[in-house]
């Protein structure tokens, strides 16, 4: 009994204690034992799951992707690379339904795809599906998930859809508050997501400070000169230049223009962007003579390269090119500025949804 058992440890101390110390090793060691294993065990599982669904992408892009665009098959020749994305599209509707984490991952892979060819409808859709996929695998707060949101944040931004961006953006601000730490990769892109969704709103004064936090967070991680940062400070950049503070704008895109050269070239398409941004802050400040022709020079390199890295219709080099109109409206040469916007919005109305803001930006234009 309890009194019994009292009574002998109270003789017999030493004993006792002695007993009690080799349980509680021996329940330590077996808690260990089992801790490890149990890390063992997931370990192995993660590489298993790991390598199933590197297999399973690797047999669709043999079979469902590449085999379908060989010569041989007589399916298809020489073709272009949407053809491939959308018979890709095709065959995923059936393909991996139970499993998710490769369907996810073909998804994403699809719609990130098809949001640098600029055909964001069929961008959202993929992404939609891939983030449902990795939500019934478990998955929603990874950092590869969180990659995916801004991706999908981004697509419902470049359709004017700014419900669904404010939905997903508060999601994934819920999930970095509750797993991440504060100065986290994920963190920075999402403050900075926030950022363009609250200029577009109208609410700049949010906007500024998302931004803000966004470089602090890259510069406390020792990333101030990488690309997401480098993007980030351009879209600062045209915050202020919006408010009128052009010369702040102008010195911060030029040094974006610097640093995005040193670290991926003159010619990589990510110039363009703060290039492309810099013209603009030129003409807001209404030159003339020299300051004109350095905004041409800004449009027309970002032109260059776009058009050479993007083709001739995506919507990024499409900007560039409406720009270029501005420049001959600045010069007075009317004629060849409603010519270039008016062949601009034609483009445009080839691909993008009729409410889309470039669309509105150039029927503005050439009303």
């Amino acid at each position: 009994t309890l009194y019994q058992f009292r009574k002998f440890a109270r003789r017999n101390r030493g004993v006792v204690i002695a007993g009690a110390a080799a349980i509680v090793i021996l329940v330590a060691g077996t808690v260990v034992s089992t801790m490890f294993a149990i890390g063992q065990y997931r370990a192995l599982r993660e590489s298993e799951r790991q390598r199933e669904t590197a297999q399973g992408i690797a047999d669709f892009l043999n079979k469902d992707l590449l085999g379908k665009s060989s010569p041989s098959t007589g399916e298809a020749h020489d073709v272009r690379l949407r053809d491939v994305l959308d018979a890709a599209g095709r065959s995923i509707e059936t393909r991996f339904q139970n499993k998710p984490l490769v369907h996810a991952s073909i998804r994403e892979t699809l719609g990130r795809a098809y949001y640098e060819l600029g055909a964001y409808p069929e961008a959202e859709k993929h992404l939609v599906r891939a983030l449902d996929a990795y939500k019934r695998s478990g998955d929603s707060g990874s950092f590869e998930v969180m990659e995916l949101r801004h991706a999908l944040t981004l697509t419902y931004l470049e359709r004017q859809n700014l419900d669904a961006a404010d939905a997903v953006l508060a999601e994934s601000l819920a999930i970095i508050e509750a797993s991440f730490e504060k100065d986290h990769p994920a963190a920075a892109i999402t403050f900075a997501d926030l950022g363009v969704l609250r200029k577009r709103q109208g609410r700049y004064a949010d906007s500024e400070i998302a931004y803000r936090q966004a470089i602090a967070v890259f510069t406390r991680l020792g990333e101030g000169n990488n690309g997401h940062c480098l993007a980030t400070k351009g879209n600062l950049a045209i915050l202020l230049q919006d408010q009128g503070q052009n010369a702040e704008a102008e010195a911060m895109l030029r040094e974006v223009v610097r640093s995005f050269e040193l670290i991926a070239g003159k010619d990589s398409v990510n110039v363009a962007f703060p290039l492309n941004t810099l013209g603009h802050a030129i003409l807001k400040s209404k030159p003339e003579g020299e300051r004109l022709e350095q905004a041409a020079e800004c449009f027309q390199r970002a032109y260059d390269i776009r058009y050479r890295r993007l083709g001739e219709n995506h919507p990024e080099t499409l900007r560039s090119k409406y720009s270029l109109g501005m420049i001959h409206e600045e010069r007075g040469d009317y004629p060849e500025a409603e010519r270039i916007e008016r062949e601009v919005l034609q483009q445009r109305r080839g691909f993008l949804e009729e409410d889309h803001i470039d669309i509105l930006h150039s029927l503005n234009y050439v009303a």
